[in-house]
């Protein structure tokens, strides 16, 4: 940077704390995690969790494990364009506040059929997870973090279309505050 002035001289850093809005920390408490101990944990049918403090309460990361089979598949889903509610509070506990889908789609007529995941009770098309096909009978696949609401419900809209071949949702993960 010899042409130029260097940057460190443009700036006067602040304390990273003065930078959070109540001069918290960052904290992320790992303590005793080993590579041997995570190892062991999913031998023995342990989960992965992630606990991050400072907040309203500690956020934990729940990883489902290895499902048998989908939630749901082409069958079980109204295909008509309309927002319906999708019940998750079957899999995912009390107080979970976001939802980790896998969607796995394809028809075998047209192209630019939606499914579509959002909040419960939204509005706006700008918060949501959609996938859009772009092939006929080529089945594509997205991976969508959706926050739900208190009693573990999301809303799905699927293209209006009898064509569908695949429709296939499973949940893989939630965060939860404990």
């Amino acid at each position: 940077m010899a042409d130029s002035e260097d940057y460190v001289e443009l700036t006067t850093p602040e304390a990273h704390a003065a930078s959070h809005k109540s001069g918290g920390s960052d904290e992320i408490d790992v303590t005793g995690l080993t590579p041997a101990d995570h190892a062991s944990r999913h031998e023995s049918g342990g989960d992965d969790k992630i606990a991050v403090t400072g907040l309203t309460g500690n956020m934990v990361w729940v990883d489902r494990g290895d499902p048998a089979s989908n939630d749901w598949n082409v069958g079980d889903l109204i295909k008509d364009g309309t927002w319906r509610d999708l019940d998750c509070s079957g899999i995912v506990p009390a107080g979970t506040t976001t939802i980790a889908f896998k969607v796995i789609m394809s028809n075998s007529v047209s192209i630019s059929m939606d499914f579509h995941l959002r909040k419960n009770g939204n509005s706006n098309s700008v918060n949501e997870f959609r996938l859009t096909n772009q092939l006929i009978d080529v089945d594509i696949s997205g991976f969508g973090i959706v926050p739900c609401d208190s009693s573990r419900f999301v809303e799905y809209n699927a293209s209006d279309s009898d064509f569908w071949t695949t429709l296939s949702v499973v949940i893989l993960g939630w965060s939860i505050l404990s």
